[in-house]
């Protein structure tokens, strides 16, 4: 965390990610004062902006793609570095916000996110099981092998089910 005035770098910090942590050191430490917060879209980002907003930090976000960068500071990146970078260019005023979306709207996009990952990790769990069977020379039956390789049916299931011992 770096904390600029107009005119100077306060400081710069680590300290625990929390977004009321941040607002009670700014409100004991700059009582009255205009606070402004930028943070880079990506996990937690928009609750984190969300939580600051409430607290009475005027709080932005940005894609990470956005952020000018030097090559020199590509290669000696460091979340130091990284944070007195944002703050530099929030005070400059160099980039635009993008959009915070309700919190019922990203629900809803994480659901539909985590359900493509889930059928991509069917897809290739099951990719694997038919990869091995052809490994060993295990041939799928006739009346399987059309039908059932793509939407498995309990008979396929237990078709691939072990003999009991």
């Amino acid at each position: 965390m770096t904390i600029l005035g107009e005119q100077y770098e306060h400081k710069t910090m680590s300290q625990n990610p929390s977004p009321g942590l941040l607002a009670s050191y700014m409100h004991r430490n700059f009582p009255g004062g205009k606070y402004k917060a930028v943070y880079e879209a990506g996990f937690s980002g928009f609750e984190s902006c969300r939580k600051l907003q409430k607290l009475g930090v005027d709080c932005i976000m940005i894609h990470p793609a956005d952020v000018p960068t030097s090559q020199k500071e590509k290669l000696q990146k460091t979340d130091k570095a990284d944070s007195r970078k944002l703050a530099r260019t929030l005070r400059a005023n160099e980039f635009e916000a993008i959009h915070i979306p309700d919190r019922n709207i990203e629900a809803d996009r994480a659901l539909v996110r985590q359900r493509f990952r889930l059928i991509k990790d069917i897809s290739r769990t099951k990719n694997r099981v038919k990869s091995l069977l052809f490994q060993f020379g295990i041939d799928i039956p006739e009346r399987l092998s059309a039908s059932q390789t793509r939407h498995w049916s309990r008979v396929f299931i237990n078709w691939l089910r072990p003999p009991p011992l």
